[in-house]
C-alpha cells in the first residue's frame, strides 16, 4: 500500500470513530477497487486516485446520519466534496482527480457541487472538526 494511501485508510479509520460496519465497508471497496485497477494495468496516478476514491466514497454518511437522519446519496453529495477536500488538503493526492474517479464527470460539476453547498459545508466542516480526530 502506498504511503499516501495508508495515511488515507488511518485517517478514514479515525474519522470512523469505530463504527466498525462503516470501516469494513471502505476497506472492502478499496480491496476491490485496488484489486481491479492492479488487474486492469492503471497506471500509478489513475491507481492511487481509484484508491483514494475508494476510500472516500463514503465520507459524507457519519455527517449525514447524523444531520439529517439517513445517508441519501443527495446529502452525501452536498457534504462530501468538502470533507473530501480537507481530508486531502495535506496530501499529493488532487481533490478533482479523485472526485471524478468517485463520479463526477468534470472538475466544474465538481466545484458546482462544492459552491453551491459552501455555507453548509462550512457548517459541516465545523461539526467534523468538532467530532473527529485524523491523529
Amino acid at each position: 500500500m502506498d504511503k499516501t494511501i495508508a495515511e488515507l485508510a488511518q485517517r478514514m479509520i479515525a474519522y470512523s470513530t469505530g463504527n466498525l460496519h462503516d470501516i469494513n465497508h471502505f476497506l472492502k471497496v478499496y480491496a476491490y477497487a485496488r484489486t481491479i485497477g492492479v488487474r486492469e494495468g492503471l497506471g500509478e496516478a489513475d491507481q492511487t486516485a481509484l484508491e483514494a476514491a475508494a476510500l472516500l466514497h463514503d465520507i459524507a454518511c457519519p455527517l449525514c446520519r447524523e444531520k439529517y437522519g439517513n445517508t441519501n446519496g443527495k446529502y452525501q453529495e452536498r457534504e462530501g466534496g468538502p470533507l473530501a477536500a480537507e481530508l486531502l488538503r495535506d496530501s499529493s493526492l488532487s481533490v478533482l482527480g479523485v472526485a471524478q474517479s468517485v463520479g463526477y464527470s468534470s472538475a466544474s460539476q465538481f466545484r458546482r457541487a462544492s459552491s453551491e453547498s459552501t455555507r453548509e459545508a462550512k457548517r459541516g466542516w465545523s461539526w467534523f472538526s468538532r467530532h473527529r480526530s485524523f491523529t
